[in-house]
């Protein structure tokens, strides 16, 4: 029978142990079911790494845990998917490494849905404080996309007893895109009656 050296042994497995995909929104902390076991005849001392997307925080990772010969134990990661996270896919990487020898490691990469959201806000930035009948006033307001995805936006305005305005820098054409974190100013000229 063949005898394998220890060295030729993967020391260590990774496993996730749901059978679904991770698929989450932003503002979201999720929890990353993993089982990791020891491969060896050796009692090891583990130091685990989790090496994220920008901005994405460990809210919880076991850092450093112990494992018996050929034991293995179940670790719970929390991450948060912060706001400004874009839709799609996106990997998480979780490493662990022999304390004592720190060429012996083994890592699984994940990858993670981000869904779309859609939020839009629209923010009144300043408008005079009385109007002289007869005179043009104009107002101006901010369009944000809040969201994770480049949004289209189809402004719509209605004008109360059919007074005249115009909207800069559009005109006539109302449609516009605005990509994630983005915003578009947008100034509208009321015409009033003398």
């Amino acid at each position: 029978f063949p005898v394998i050296a220890e060295n030729d042994v993967t020391a260590f497995t990774i496993s996730y142990t749901k059978p679904d995909k991770i698929i989450t929104t932003t503002r979201q902390a999720i929890t990353i079911p993993l089982i990791v076991q020891n491969n060896t005849s050796k009692a090891r001392e583990c130091i685990s790494e989790l090496i994220l997307p920008d901005n994405w925080k460990a809210v919880h990772t076991p850092m450093l845990f112990s494992l018996e010969s050929t034991d293995s134990t179940l670790v719970l990661p929390i991450i948060f998917i912060p706001h400004g996270t874009r839709a799609g896919i996106h990997h998480i990487t979780y490493k662990v490494i022999d304390k004592n020898k720190q060429t012996v490691s083994e890592f699984i990469m994940l990858p993670v849905r981000v869904l779309p959201s859609y939020l839009i806000d629209i923010e009144h930035i300043n408008a005079p404080k009385y109007v002289i009948a007869g005179t043009d006033f104009t107002s101006q307001f901010s369009v944000i996309n809040r969201g994770n995805i480049i949004t289209r936006v189809e402004l719509r305005i209605h004008s109360m007893d059919g007074i005249p305005y115009s909207v800069q820098p559009f005109g006539e054409n109302r449609i516009f895109s605005i990509p994630p974190g983005g915003f578009q100013l947008l100034e509208i000229t009321v015409k009033t009656d003398k």
